[in-house]
């Protein structure tokens, strides 16, 4: 039989539990333990330009105001004119039928605009300069008997992605030369720092497919496999001739979906002794294709004889959910991805990310701002499940990122572990990213006890953190 004192001890025994469970920090962090490299990593904004306009310089002045370090833009080396012997053209044909190349002053000016902005420069060029471009209505229609060269015309475009068609076999290095010595005389009338030049966008399709391929996946797959080869006995003399002049090579630009094609590419650029300062990625698949390419990428180059740290560079960076710009639930996706990215900060030079999400988000863009200025010192941080994140400390500033990737709430307590003594004289500020909006939220942070608590995250939800 219980009697009633036993009852009291057993309610007693149980409420002391619970609040043991629910006092327990669900996150520490370690501000001694190193958790991971230096997250050194340069970010960005990414875009094409079409001139020099106050849209370009809007938006190069929103990567700056964003405290971000590079802005990669892409220039395509195609026109919708086949007359080339207009001599204002940057690549032209003089009297004798050679080709002739010159710089156009808003090339120049877009880039030492974004270097006054102090910002580094990544200079996409796409296709071959100047193949004849006219249109039959809304379809594209591409008139080869008028390309500056005679162009391979033994090739289809998808009708799905940009189409960027090549020279016959022959003509191929003649081309790769004349971008370098037009891209040579850019760097050399803007002014400005050294820029990272990279080729032409997704070459595994986007140079078309022979018109006899077939259709099937293996056979697709192998076209792909020799549209690398192909892109590449064009863009060798333009690598090695920029080298040669002491100016950086972004190379050849696989997407994220050609994690399996690494090191074929990268074995191929040996073979044909093509230098790259950079191995080159389109990416907007996300946190498991990161993985998958940084692992291929780094085990390509140490098997192959490369040296491997801060050898990525993706100049077109996102990820795929639809709008995940906009809300906190998608933005969870992209700190997901963010995080792979940090784990392999020292293979990462760093990414541009694609403009777009930050002109239609001010959540992301205010978050993209803080990743951007965390500590780069990582720190080891251990969380409950359903929870996870990345800090960064030095001795008078920690830097938190933590998000609930749960369908429930979930009470924060951060604990501190050797943490520096000076901090006991600091502020905490804590911004909760929930639905549409980035708000800053009460929180507590107790010096003696070394916690940070007294704020909560809803379902999908993530917090920015700081002490100063």
């Amino acid at each position: 039989m219980i009697t009633s004192s036993i009852k009291c001890a057993i309610v007693l025994s149980i409420l002391s539990s619970a609040t043991c469970v629910f006092a327990a920090p669900n996150l520490t962090v370690d501000l001694t333990s190193i958790g991971g490299p230096d997250m050194d990593i340069k970010r960005g904004l990414t875009f094409f330009v079409f001139g020099y306009t106050r849209k370009e310089r809007k938006r190069i002045d929103r990567v700056a105001e964003l405290g971000l370090d590079l802005v990669a833009l892409g220039q395509n080396l195609i026109s919708d004119d086949s007359d080339f012997e207009k001599p204002q053209k940057e690549f032209y044909l003089d009297g004798n039928g050679t080709i002739q190349t010159q710089v156009d002053a808003d090339v120049i000016s877009v880039r030492q605009y974004a270097n006054q902005r102090g910002l580094e420069v990544v200079y996409q060029i796409s296709g071959t300069p100047y193949y004849g471009l006219y249109h039959h209505g809304a379809k594209r229609i591409h008139n080869y008997s008028h390309g500056i060269v005679p162009m391979d015309t033994d090739r289809e475009w998808s009708g799905r992605e940009n189409y960027y068609p090549v020279p016959k076999s022959e003509y191929r290095g003649y081309i790769g030369t004349k971008i370098a010595e037009w891209a040579i005389k850019v760097e050399e009338n803007d002014g400005s720092m050294q820029s990272i030049w990279v080729g032409t966008q997704e070459p595994v399709h986007s140079l078309g497919f022979p018109l006899s391929s077939k259709r099937g996946r293996p056979e697709r797959d192998a076209e792909r496999k020799k549209n690398i080869q192909l892109y590449l006995d064009t863009w060798k003399n333009t690598a090695n001739d920029l080298n040669k002049a002491g100016f950086k090579v972004g190379g050849i630009q696989l997407t994220g979906a050609n994690a399996d094609k690494i090191d074929f590419t990268i074995k191929n650029m040996r073979a044909k002794n093509i230098y790259f300062d950079y191995f080159t990625v389109q990416q907007f698949k996300g946190e498991q294709t990161n993985y998958e390419i940084f692992s291929a990428l780094k085990k390509s180059l140490i098997s192959n004889g490369y040296k491997w740290k801060k050898r990525l560079l993706m100049n077109h960076y996102s990820v795929k959910t639809p709008d995940w710009e906009k809300s906190a639930s998608g933005i969870i996706d992209w700190l997901g991805a963010e995080k792979v990215v940090v784990d392999h900060a020292d293979l990462i030079y760093g990414y541009a990310q694609q403009y777009s999400a930050v002109a239609h988000s001010q959540i992301f863009a205010d978050t993209l701002r803080f990743v951007q200025k965390m500590v780069k010192s990582r720190r080891k941080i251990m969380a409950n499940p359903g929870l996870d994140g990345f800090t960064g400390s030095d001795k008078s500033r920690c830097t938190s990122i933590i998000w609930n990737t749960a369908y429930d709430s979930k009470s924060i307590e951060v604990k501190l572990e050797h943490m520096p003594v000076d901090y006991k004289n600091k502020y905490l500020t804590v911004l909760v990213g929930n639905g549409s909006r980035l708000s800053k939220v009460p929180a507590v942070f107790d010096p003696i006890s070394k916690t940070i608590k007294g704020f909560t995250l809803p379902q999908r939800s993530y917090a920015l953190i700081e002490i100063k």
